[in-house]
């Protein structure tokens, strides 16, 4: 019994019925071989009618990536004769040649591929649809922009819906996990939360907000502004009080008040412990959204200025994570939405929006980023990025700082030794656009140094010089930023690294900055008030300084002992050589004329 043909949706089809031999006075049947070549791809791909629009009503009712294929005979005339769309957001076109005639900004981590040319064979056809769709379905997510969920189209959860679409269903299913688990325990309750205002005031959130976008907006600047005021104005006045929203205010009010050092607010732990509550609530955690990313990369900053590297870390991970749940990851038009309806919380379409959503995605990749490589943790690997790039203005801190994030190489356990001298160059050639970039420089300069220490290559004195050259930067730098009291984390990490890695290097050029490192340390301990971990600091590099000096003492009293032959003049002794006979084993200079005129050089050299 022949098999039953099997269709790309993988059901079987019904099998067709034999034909009768045709009649020769009958009429000749009409070729729907050409209407079908009328259809879209996806339309023929899946042997559907297609109305011939574009994009046609299959296509825009299932979000399908309405194309059609290149054909230049007169039935296709209505077809592009440009070439082929690959996502409306973000097209790539092509002409006849396989050239492209639109890109995307050249800073878009998107893969390009290059579509070529196919036959008018119904084989190679059909494989030219394959080359298209295959791709296109393994690469798009899947949004939901009311929940702010995506995921890949090859996902359990996004599987039903997408079948209902191929069988044409009249209710196309939501984006919903059927059948995720067994459901025998109910979820977890939320919790309550008092109010942002019972905590802090109106007139005391807008200091530490000023203080927020004087100090570090310019450098972390993924919260516009304006937007941000307008949405606390209407937070304030009680048209919009979101809790996760009402998180991002937190963390804008704690790291305000953290950088109004010596003073602050004194219910700062308060304010930071309102924000954890509302991140962590069980219910507000089932539906991922913007504000969430913007809370979390907050306390991420936060936790990288106050506590242990671990905890930074694994919350820099948490922020990168929630990115890709709400598919920021990607732009919008490299997606495909459940539906068009855009929620107060979901991404915005407009360019303004957009443009929001790159920030806050970029800022939470450098963050994740600096924190890992910094730390020595893994960061974040994301599957595909076709986030564009943030249109930055010239001198941007911020743009300097994903910059730096970029630059920094993949770590692997076969560390590429030209990557990481690459990187150091890289470092020098950013602009000190401000004294946190200087720090950021240098901060990874070291970074790829204690990989080049490892690799027991050996550095040139040139690469020294520039990390060098770089450290006596950032110490200047960081006295100025103690100064203006701006506690930025590396304003004592860094000249503490840079302590180390003189010491490490252990040259003259580079011991001769440890006396003028080490004092300039002080006067930044001192500014900072002495705290545990600036003392603890300082005097871990003076016991480095000791160690270093006691190790060139051993190593000089066996010198000395290996001297211990040599009288206090400095002549060696007489041993008993005779050096005349050592040196006199050729005739004199005046005897070389006879030598050479009569022929008996030769017999010289024959006798030695």
């Amino acid at each position: 019994m022949p098999s039953l043909p099997v269709s790309r949706t993988g059901i079987m089809n019904s099998p067709t019925k034999v034909a009768n031999p045709p009649d020769s006075s009958a009429p000749a049947p009409i070729r729907r071989r050409q209407r079908a070549r009328k259809a879209c791809l996806p339309c023929r791909l899946r042997k559907r009618k297609c109305d011939m629009q574009h994009p046609c009503s299959m296509c825009k009712t299932y979000d399908y990536e309405c194309q059609y294929a290149k054909d230049n005979r007169p039935s296709a005339a209505y077809m592009q004769r440009t070439g082929l769309s690959l996502s409306p957001g973000s097209r790539l076109l092509h002409n006849d040649n396989g050239e492209s005639d639109e890109r995307m900004r050249s800073e878009s981590p998107v893969s390009r591929r290059t579509l070529h040319s196919h036959t008018d064979s119904e084989g190679k056809d059909r494989s030219r649809s394959d080359e298209i769709l295959k791709p296109i379905a393994l690469d798009r997510g899947i949004l939901d922009p009311y929940n702010s969920r995506y995921m890949s189209q090859n996902s359990a959860v996004a599987f039903p819906r997408s079948l209902a679409a191929d069988l044409q269903s009249s209710t196309p299913l939501p984006l919903h996990s059927f059948a995720y688990h067994c459901s025998l325990r109910p979820e977890e309750s939320g919790s309550s939360h008092v109010a942002l205002s019972s905590i802090i005031s109106q007139e005391e959130f807008n200091v530490y907000a000023d203080v927020y976008y004087t100090a570090i907006h310019p450098i972390f600047g993924f919260l516009e502004h304006e937007h941000f005021a307008e949405r606390c104005g209407n937070y304030w006045n009680g048209s919009y009080q979101s809790l996760e929203f009402s998180a991002v205010m937190a963390g804008v009010a704690t790291l305000g008040s953290y950088f109004s050092f010596p003073t602050g607010h004194p219910r700062e732990q308060d304010i930071l412990r309102y924000a954890k509550g509302v991140l962590e609530d069980s219910e507000i955690c089932r539906r991922p959204s913007i504000d969430q990313v913007c809370a979390w990369l907050l306390r991420s900053i936060y936790l990288r200025a106050t506590t242990r590297p671990h905890v930074a870390w694994l919350a820099s991970c948490v922020t990168l994570h929630l990115a890709e749940a709400t598919g920021l990851h990607h732009d919008v038009g490299a997606i495909i939405l459940t539906t068009d309806s855009t929620p107060g919380h979901s991404i915005s379409s407009d360019e303004q929006g957009l443009e929001r959503a790159r920030a806050v995605f970029w800022c939470s990749w450098t963050v994740n980023m600096l924190t890992a490589y910094e730390y020595g943790r893994s960061s974040v690997k994301l599957d595909s990025i076709t986030c564009k790039q943030i249109k930055f203005t010239p001198g941007s801190s911020f743009a300097n700082l994903v910059k730096i994030a970029q630059m920094i190489p993949p770590e692997s356990a076969n560390c590429d030794r030209d990557e990481l001298l690459r990187g150091i160059q890289a470092m020098k050639r950013i602009n000190d656009s401000c004294e946190m970039i200087t720090l950021t420089k240098a901060d990874f300069a070291f970074a790829f140094y204690r990989r080049l220490r490892l690799l027991r290559q050996g550095i040139e004195k040139a690469v020294i010089a520039d990390i060098v050259t770089l450290g006596n930067k950032s110490v200047s730098a960081a006295y100025i930023l103690a100064q203006q009291n701006r506690p930025w984390w590396n304003v004592l990490s860094t000249i503490f690294q840079y302590c180390c890695v003189l010491l490490s290097v252990d040259t003259s050029e580079t011991l001769s900055h440890v006396a003028w490192v080490l004092e300039t340390f002080e006067k930044v301990v001192e500014l900072l008030g002495r705290t545990h971990l600036a003392v603890e600091a300082l005097d871990t590099a003076r016991t480095l300084l000791r160690d270093s000096v006691k190790k060139k003492k051993q190593d000089l009293s066996l010198l000395e002992i290996a001297a211990s032959g040599i009288d206090q003049t400095g002549q060696v002794e007489d041993v008993g050589i005779d050096w005349d006979a050592v040196f006199n084993t050729y005739p004199p200079i005046s005897l070389a004329h006879d030598f050479i005129a009569n022929g008996m050089l030769g017999d010289y050299k024959s006798g030695l």
